[in-house]
């Protein structure tokens, strides 16, 4: 019989393959589950800020202040998602926007319904319903800050329980040995 001597190949690109898909499949998961938890952080950070930018909205028009220059004021002012929001509806509106399509546009970035609420109104207007809603905003960042707590011990529960039971294990095996006799 004739001997036929050849190179057992394995399929090298096969495998290549199908890892370069799945790690590629993988790595835009993560990408995504990242976006998703940092637009969450935004959220949280524009909620838990929305009291002070509407107690400074309101002291500021209670002043008399044009909305324009009320943007103008709080641009200037201070670091944050809200006021980095701020300075950009204030570009919108030094650009030739109007200033009804740049609040607008303001609330459907933010995408809460806190700041939604009073852009439409005048300043006459606004400036008693801001007062009422800074009242609510405060009672709800209270509730927040009470329901935060809640979890935070909830979730601490379970650690001080398997600590106990360590200084329980650490309090009764030397007692019943020594009582046992052995």
């Amino acid at each position: 019989q004739p001997v036929k001597w050849r190179l057992h190949q394995e399929p090298y690109g096969l495998w290549i393959l199908c890892l370069t898909i799945a790690g590629t499949g993988l790595i835009s998961f993560a990408y995504d589950h990242d976006l998703e938890k940092e637009g969450e952080a935004r959220q949280e950070e524009l909620a838990l800020a929305y009291p002070s930018f509407l107690a400074r909205l309101t002291l500021l028009a209670q002043t008399g202040m044009p909305i324009r220059q009320i943007f103008a004021r709080l641009s200037k002012e201070k670091n944050g998602v809200v006021y980095e929001e701020v300075r950009r509806t204030f570009r919108e509106m030094e650009s030739g926007m109007t200033q009804t399509e740049a609040l607008e546009r303001f609330g459907k970035r933010t995408r809460l319904p806190q700041y939604k609420k009073n852009i439409r109104r005048g300043t006459g207007e606004l400036i008693t319903a801001l007062g009422q809603e800074a009242e609510n905003a405060f009672e709800e960042q209270k509730a927040a800050a009470r329901r935060k707590a809640e979890e935070a011990q909830t979730k601490l529960l379970f650690p001080m329980l398997l600590m106990l039971s360590v200084v329980m294990i650490l309090i009764l095996v030397p007692a019943w040995l020594s009582f046992g006799g052995l």
